[in-house]
Order: C-alpha cells, then sequence, then structure tokens
C-alpha cells in the first residue's frame, strides 16, 4: 500500500482534532425585528379597538394553585433508572466518537485498497486488520531471506513448548486428575450394583451376582430390559416375571397349608408318654371353650386321659 503511518501525517490528524465550525450567522434580511420599547405585542391594532369587547365566548379555566403529586420511586428504581440513562449517554457518547474516527481513517484512504483483503480501508478496525497482516506478511518474508520456512519454525516453536516442564506438568495433572474422576466413577458404578444385586437376592436368594444372572436362561432379556433405561431390580423382574410369579404362588399355597394346619384340631398326646393320639377338631374346640388358656400339650393330655377312662 502507498500510505506508511509516519510522523507526516500528524498534520492531516491535526484537521480533525479541532473543535466543530461554528453554525453560519443568520442573514441580514431574515432578522426578526424586536418590538418597540412601549409597544405591546398583543395589543391588537388600532383600526379593530372597537370590536370583540366584553368577555370571551370561551374562557380559559383558571389555574388551581394545587400543584401535581408526582409519583413515588423507591430509591432502588431511581438508581437503577439512572444508571441506565448513564450507560445510554456513554455510549452514545463511544458511537459518535469511534463514528469521527473511523471518517478520519475513511478520508485518509479514500481511493486505496488494502492489499489482503481486496477492500477499500474505511474504519480504523479495517486499518489495524491491514497492519497486522503487513507485519505477519514482513516477517515471513525476513524468515525466508535467512533461509528459514515459516512452517518449519512453528513446528519447531510447538515442540520446545511442549517439551517444557511447565506444560508436562500441567499435562501429567491433567492426566492424573482423569484417571481420578474416572476410578471414582467406578467405584459409584460398583456401589450402585451392589445395591442393586442385594434388592435381587431379595427377590431370587439364588442370584448373588451379574455372573448368576448371565447364567440364567433369560441373560438376553435382561441385558434388553438394562439397555432400554430399566433398574438391574427392574430387569430381573421383568426379564424372570413369570418364574417369579410361578414360586411366589407356591409359596404362598405352601403358607396358607402351614396356616390351616397349624388351627385344624390335629394336636398330637404328650406328657404322659402314651402314645401319640390325635385330638378331633370338635374335641379340641369344646376344650378350647373349657380351657381357653390351655397349651396343645395340655389338650392333648386331657383327651389321653378321657380316651383311658373309657376302656
Amino acid at each position: 500500500m502507498a500510505f506508511e503511518m509516519d510522523p507526516e501525517y500528524q498534520e492531516v490528524f491535526g484537521d480533525y482534532g479541532g473543535e466543530e465550525d461554528d453554525p453560519p450567522a443568520p442573514d441580514d434580511e431574515e432578522t426578526v425585528q424586536e418590538p418597540a420599547e412601549n409597544e405591546d405585542p398583543a395589543q391588537p391594532d388600532a383600526d379593530n379597538s372597537g370590536e370583540g369587547e366584553g368577555p370571551a365566548e370561551n374562557p380559559l379555566p383558571e389555574e388551581t394553585n394545587e400543584p401535581e403529586k408526582p409519583t413515588e420511586q423507591s430509591a432502588e428504581e431511581r438508581h437503577r433508572q439512572a444508571a441506565a440513562r448513564r450507560q445510554r449517554e456513554q455510549d452514545a457518547y463511544d458511537r459518535a466518537n469511534q463514528a469521527r474516527v473511523d471518517k478520519i481513517y475513511a478520508d485518509m484512504f479514500q481511493g486505496q485498497t488494502d492489499p489482503y483483503t481486496g477492500k477499500p480501508i474505511t474504519t480504523e478496525a479495517e486499518y489495524l486488520a491491514f497492519e497486522e497482516n503487513r507485519r505477519r506478511k514482513n516477517q515471513e518474508t525476513a524468515l525466508q531471506d535467512a533461509g528459514i520456512k515459516p512452517d518449519v519454525l512453528e513446528s519447531l516453536i510447538d515442540q520446545r513448548v511442549a517439551q517444557h516442564p511447565a506444560v508436562t506438568a500441567a499435562q501429567q495433572a491433567a492426566a492424573s486428575a482423569r484417571a481420578q474422576q474416572a476410578m471414582a466413577a467406578e467405584q459409584r458404578a460398583q456401589g450402585a450394583i451392589a445395591a442393586e444385586m442385594q434388592k435381587i437376592s431379595a427377590i431370587d436368594p439364588s442370584v448373588k451376582s451379574l455372573e448368576d444372572i448371565a447364567k440364567m436362561p433369560t441373560a438376553a432379556e435382561f441385558n434388553q430390559y438394562v439397555q432400554r433405561g430399566n433398574t438391574l431390580e427392574e430387569a430381573f423382574y421383568l426379564a424372570n416375571r413369570k418364574d417369579l410369579e410361578q414360586k411366589r404362588l407356591a409359596a404362598a399355597k405352601q403358607t396358607a397349608i402351614n396356616q390351616t394346619r397349624s388351627k385344624q384340631g390335629l394336636l398330637s398326646g404328650a406328657g404322659d408318654g402314651a402314645p401319640g393320639i390325635s385330638v378331633p377338631a370338635e374335641q379340641a374346640a369344646a376344650y378350647r371353650e373349657i380351657m381357653p388358656d390351655a397349651t396343645d400339650a395340655e389338650i392333648a393330655k386331657a383327651w389321653n386321659a378321657y380316651q383311658k377312662s373309657c376302656k
């Protein structure tokens, strides 16, 4: 580019640093004449002095002396509005100032084109971008004149930076932090699996670990339910629902049978060394009514004695 920033342009910048031009004075012909010293500008012409005497048809309403009450605002709201107003004023000032600076650069480089972008320089930012590109180009030219390729130099610099002790220590610290995070995540996962396995063992005591689930015929279904977002407990129940329901029904049936047997009056004889004799349900119920606090052994003993007395 033909333009070089040097002290000779100080004179050009000085033309833009002065105060703004004063507005032009009005012409004499357009000067408004002031009324005479004794003349009342509101006084009507003499020709119309006789007209319009008397009160006006539409008199103005009388002014009241009561001032309007201003809307009360909190101190916080006033501070917020004042701060917003100051910010708007500062933004407007900055934009206006930047516009004046950009106008200077546009005038200085009028008709010239940035060789790196192919566009004219019209703002300060565009000129600074041109200077940065020219500085980098000059550095590359100087390196090439010295027999050094810029890309090779950048590679050497990157290698030196990577081998710097501070950079190496930072990389090691980052790797250690990542390893600790991975270990903590693994521990949390193992804890969650252990808690789920306890719940599964409560459902099926024969299952103690994931290996036990993997050996079951429903292992593939279990994995599918886990992949769908279910917990291990939910996946185990869904995969083995039919078998678990059958086991639950069998256990409930056996419990009911045991409870029925315990409540029926088939009690074994005891207490006197006689062979076991069953007490009929009706007789057991009768003994219960007579001796509500009697134990099964006492009822069996009484029934055995009754049987002997009948012989």
